[in-house]
């Protein structure tokens, strides 16, 4: 079935139950339109294979977005086995989800012209196996978490290639990634950005060429060996937090090209709670004594934490306060 206008219905199925089956549910924006709203959830059914396809039909321009209402994948019958916002290399989307999305797989495709740009807008949580593809000169695929409540993205993000796709967060109530995003077999994401007085919360890895922490945003890493190919770019007021997971002679950052340092003392960085002795490398390359004094001295009451420069790589040492040093603080 295809859509080139809104659609209002208690619950949209894809399947007969007959377990045979392939059933596509394509929404196209015409040329011209400005989008259109879906209303109803959307469900496939069990055994059945079922594929949404949400793309923009204007050859060259920025794309309008198609706005999904209810909750796609949520039902008990079957899941959606794949969700496309674009197709590959050909035509690219815009799709805004204000609910929750279950798939097997969603794909990301930028389009074959640089200023068409894929853009998957979601608002709740969503469970599935994401891949970012961008073709030659063709637009970004781009996955944006824009809610009000705490989000939870369950599956990896990965791009198809290296440098392939952008993740934003805009979310002051949080999102948690709780797979891989991005990786440094050669599926590094184009960009990471944390926007202002957002948080993101990372329990796999976190691979991307660029990183940007804009004012007032929190990043939570809970693991070593991530990866920031290009640039690492924290603002005055970012705040980096390093969960008790990551624990001394581990790597948090490896650092292809640089750092971009903000001023000095204007970065909150937070230490594991449990990390009173040893050395925990930030940076394992390309800092300078620039990127050691934008961080404000994250010592504690019990620890002091002595953020410094090993050769090229930053570094931060933990040393147990006695019980005479901690009184008089």
């Amino acid at each position: 079935a295809i859509f080139k206008a809104g659609v209002s219905a208690d619950a949209i199925t894809l399947g007969d139950g007959l377990n045979t089956n392939a059933h596509i549910l394509d929404f196209t924006i015409p040329t011209g339109v400005a989008g259109f709203t879906v209303d109803g959830t959307i469900d496939g059914t069990a055994g059945d294979t079922a594929t949404i396809t949400i793309t923009d039909a204007d050859n060259g321009a920025a794309g309008q977005a198609v706005t999904f209402t209810g909750i796609i994948g949520g039902g008990t019958d079957g899941v959606i086995e794949t969700l496309n916002i674009g197709t590959d290399n050909t035509l690219w989307g815009h799709a805004i989800l204000d609910k929750a999305v279950t798939a097997t797989n969603i794909n990301v495709f930028g389009g074959d012209h640089s200023s068409e740009d894929a853009i998957l807008d979601v608002n709740g949580d969503v469970t599935a196996s994401v891949t970012l593809k961008k073709t030659g000169a063709g637009g970004d695929p781009v996955m944006k978490f824009t809610g009000t409540a705490a989000q939870t993205m369950t599956g990896t993000i990965l791009a198809t290639a290296d440098s392939n796709g952008e993740l934003e967060v805009n979310n002051a109530a949080g999102v948690t990634f709780a797979n891989n995003v991005g990786n440094t077999a050669a599926h590094s994401l184009t960009k990471f950005t944390n926007q202002a007085n957002s948080k993101a919360t990372f329990n796999g890895e976190l691979s991307a060429k660029t990183m940007t922490l804009a004012a007032g945003s929190e990043t939570v890493i809970t693991q070593d060996a991530n990866d920031v190919d290009t640039s690492f770019a924290p603002a005055a007021t970012s705040i980096l937090t390093l969960a008790n997971s990551v624990v001394a002679t581990q790597t948090v950052f490896t650092v292809g090209t640089a750092v971009a340092h903000a001023s000095s003392g204007t970065v909150v960085l937070n230490m594991p709670a449990n990390f009173t002795t040893g050395t925990i490398t930030l940076f394992d390359a390309n800092s300078d004594a620039n990127d050691v004094a934008m961080f404000a001295d994250p010592s504690n009451a019990l620890v002091t934490y002595a953020v410094a420069l090993d050769t090229a790589a930053t570094k931060v040492t933990a040393t147990a306060k006695t019980a005479a040093q901690t009184a008089n603080d």
